[in-house]
């Protein structure tokens, strides 16, 4: 009698499936949104096994991923922050869950010395658990001077020694390839306003009083098509800007 009753009890326990565990990387696994712009790694690498602290795991990454970056932020100790080139990173993620978000954080602390933002770098993201991790390259991600944060989600595809997808232990940023915006390099013909003083006398090049332009300041062609092009920038691309004007932009309309 209790050999069948044990029986009928095993019979009607409830047969539980174990999700199959994700075991490659995908440039899916990782992205990262700033402002409007969605950014999605180049390449990543499968198991990159972790030695347990953040400069180590940078070489790792850096060997995994053909990269010479630097160990710029880890969200561990509590959160670890780093400065590379006058630009401070942070990062923080949901540890413990085998998905979930991060965030990005960056702040120029060197005041008017490079680098100034925006700027725009390559960097490696390291995901880590239960002794293993994978690897994401991203490539041309500009970091304006704002927002001074980014947000992106992340899913575990790295398995442990019992063939589980762990939960992130921890996140580490490595950063590398930083530099300033080449100068107006995506600038648009349009007007930028060159304020005159009324008593400073007319240049030579500029369009004689009664042509169509009395009523205006000077004007030049060249404004700016994102951000980073600044009006510093326009002044020193060729622009005949006199030394006691600040030029101001207007929008192509």
């Amino acid at each position: 009698m209790k050999k069948l009753l044990s029986t009928t009890i095993l019979a009607a326990l409830p047969i539980v499936a174990h999700a199959t565990p994700i075991t490659t990387c995908s440039l899916t696994d990782l992205s990262l949104v700033i402002g409007t712009t969605t950014y999605n790694p180049s390449q990543c690498a499968n198991n990159v096994l972790t030695s347990g602290n953040p400069t180590s795991q940078t070489g790792e990454i850096n060997t995994a991923l053909g990269t010479s970056f630097a160990l710029a932020a880890d969200d561990s100790n509590p959160g670890d922050s780093y400065t590379l080139n006058g630009i401070k990173f942070s990062v923080t993620a949901a540890t413990g869950s085998t998905s979930g978000n991060w965030t990005l954080a960056w702040q120029d602390v060197n005041g008017t010395a490079p680098l100034n933002l925006p700027i725009t770098l390559d960097f490696d993201v390291g995901l880590f658990g239960g002794s293993n991790g994978d690897a994401y390259e991203f490539t041309n991600v500009t970091l304006p001077a704002s927002p001074t944060s980014g947000t992106g989600t992340f899913t575990i595809a790295f398995v442990n020694n019992g063939g589980q997808n762990p939960g992130l232990s921890h996140l580490i940023l490595d950063a590398g390839d930083m530099a300033d915006p080449p100068p107006c390099a995506s600038c648009v013909p349009c007007w930028i306003d060159l304020p005159r003083q009324s008593s400073s006398p007319r240049p030579s090049w500029a369009a004689p009083v009664g042509a169509g332009r009395a009523a205006h300041p000077q004007r030049h062609a060249c404004r700016p098509a994102s951000p980073s092009c600044s009006s510093s920038a326009i002044s020193g691309s060729g622009l005949r800007v006199r030394a006691s004007s600040t030029p101001s932009v207007r929008s192509c309309q």
